[in-house]
């Protein structure tokens, strides 16, 4: 199985494509991650301004399950997980017959509502307000301690 992370843009934060890589590295001993900023490229658009937006659900297949990152979904539900409980999720998507699980992670004013109706989760880290680069980093740390807890490593203690 496969999980993507779709950002708007490459962090900026010093340290945190190290931090970023080091999960990264961490998690490929179950499964494989990437963190990919989302760029729509055609033809027609190619002297337009890159719409991030409309390139993360482009770049979306039948087979994936999508989770977008927002503090709210649309209708004001949301999903907050604990660890645990994420941990479950996760191993419920890599039993299932998805073939990757994406995220999305939106910019300063965070994912339109057609991204967010789009999504089969509505994912909220926390109500605190993080620097959009830091997201993927917190997210690839909870999908490493996920699979921690479902391998029973002592990681998640």
């Amino acid at each position: 199985m496969k999980i993507v992370i779709l950002v708007e843009d490459k962090a900026k934060t010093p340290g945190i494509v190290d931090a970023t890589d080091y999960f990264q590295k961490l998690c490929s001993g179950w499964l494989t991650t990437s963190v990919t900023v989302a760029k729509h490229r055609t033809k027609a658009n190619r002297k337009r301004p890159n719409d991030p937006h409309q390139a993360i659900l482009s770049l979306l297949k039948p087979t994936d399950y999508f989770v977008a990152l927002n503090r709210q979904g649309p209708t004001g539900t949301f999903w907050a997980p604990d660890s645990y409980e994420f941990s479950d999720f996760l191993g419920e998507i890599m039993r299932g017959s998805w073939h990757r699980l994406v995220f999305a992670v939106g910019g300063a004013d965070g994912l339109p509502e057609n991204v967010l109706t789009r999504a089969e989760r509505i994912l909220s880290l926390s109500h605190l307000t993080f620097p959009h680069d830091i997201v993927p980093l917190m997210l690839l740390e909870q999908i490493y301690r996920s699979l921690t807890i479902l391998h029973l490593h002592p990681y998640h203690r």
